[in-house]
């Protein structure tokens, strides 16, 4: 089962408002039917306040959404036989894989090039994988696919807990 994350603007107006919806729906992943709807909340974003962001628990931050679809995916999927979260780059945020439910595994667009564990960049050590697959799409473009096993990325052990 793949749990699919992406944020739709429902209404947009000027200086950064807007109403955002950012669902995640369930689609099988063999037969490719859309499951339904996994989970949804709507945001109204006001813009301009990420600093004052930083100073909240994560708890509190509309960036959580990501992993409270990945929980109730988790949870509402029990019994497939995996569920993998997909995101775009707007979901690429630490705790989202430090506090990856069990049962679930992320794919997640990188938006940063963060630091493993070991030192390397992220974005260095995904250069140096070798191609799994490349396939021509319909786009006159060619799509390279490379993957490997990770760890969580670096951060402070005062960060790594749930809040």
């Amino acid at each position: 089962m793949l749990a699919i994350q992406d944020t739709t603007t429902v209404r947009a107006e000027d200086k950064g408002r807007c109403i955002a919806l950012p669902p995640v729906i369930a689609v099988d992943a063999i037969e490719g039917a859309l499951l339904g709807l996994v989970n949804a909340r709507f945001f109204l974003r006001t813009g301009g306040k990420a600093a004052q962001s930083k100073d909240k628990a994560f708890a509190e931050k509309e960036s959580r959404r990501g992993l409270d679809g990945a929980e109730r995916a988790a949870a509402s999927m029990s019994g497939a036989s995996g569920v993998t979260v997909v995101a775009d780059r707007e979901g690429d945020i630490y705790e989202d894989f430090a506090w990856k439910p069990a049962g679930a595994e992320v794919l997640i667009r990188a938006g940063q090039d963060r630091v493993r564990t070991e030192g390397s960049r992220l974005f260095e050590r995904a250069a140096s994988l070798p191609e799994a697959a490349r396939m021509t799409i319909a786009l006159p473009a060619a799509l390279a696919l490379r993957f490997g096993t990770s760890r969580s990325p670096a951060r402070s052990a005062a960060r790594a807990t749930p809040n």
